[in-house]
């Protein structure tokens, strides 16, 4: 099994609308979302992700130290995510799944690319990626190479506008998803997102 150290066990436990190791109980659990199957294993206080499933490789992650600087694949997070809101909704596979399902793991991906963004600080992890499929990584990418390549005014100038376009763009999405999502749950099942982070 491929192996990667991840920066912190905030960014999973956060990014999965958990707290704290204390939420995940003590032992093996295991996540289910379609053919993607997630395990936690809680032992003595660190934490492991086993995740395995079309394109995830037999992922294996290790909760170790604040040093450790390497994150999680987006893809994988947000699926563990959608995979732990599912079990808290505690619904089958079927009808009713798969209208929440595509509108929750929507807003995952654009509550990521924000938290992602660089005015996220101190929240975001120092020098983590930004996720290749974010709408972010291009003008983010752009605006680190005309500042290392100490560009002129004018040109830092272009870059600056578009990454902050492209920033109100995933937030306003954000919203708008947020919004449409609601229209489609239950009080029970908004409540469970909330407490989770995924709606305000």
């Amino acid at each position: 099994m491929r192996k990667t150290a991840l920066g912190m066990a905030a960014i999973l436990l956060a990014m999965a609308g958990i707290a704290a190791r204390a939420d995940f109980p003590s032992g093996t659990t295991h996540y289910y979302e379609g053919p993607t199957v997630f395990t936690v294993i809680n032992k003595e206080g660190s934490l492991t992700l086993l995740a395995s499933g079309p394109g995830l490789d037999n992922f294996e992650a290790s909760i170790t130290t604040e040093a450790d600087r390497t994150k999680v694949p987006g893809n994988v997070m947000a699926t563990f995510r959608l995979a732990c809101v599912h079990k808290e909704f505690d619904i089958p596979e079927g009808d009713e799944w798969n209208v929440l399902g595509p509108r929750i793991m929507k807003v995952i991906k654009l509550q990521m690319w924000s938290a992602q963004a660089y005015d996220a600080q101190p929240q975001r992890v120092a020098d983590a990626p930004i996720d290749p499929d974010s709408p972010l990584a291009a003008p983010a990418k752009n605006l680190k190479m005309v500042l290392e390549g100490r560009g002129p005014d004018s040109e830092l100038k272009t870059v600056m506008m578009q990454y902050r376009d492209a920033l109100k763009k995933v937030r306003d999405d954000l919203q708008q998803s947020q919004n449409d999502l609601k229209k489609v749950l239950t009080i029970r099942q908004e409540a469970i997102l909330m407490k989770m982070g995924v709606l305000p």
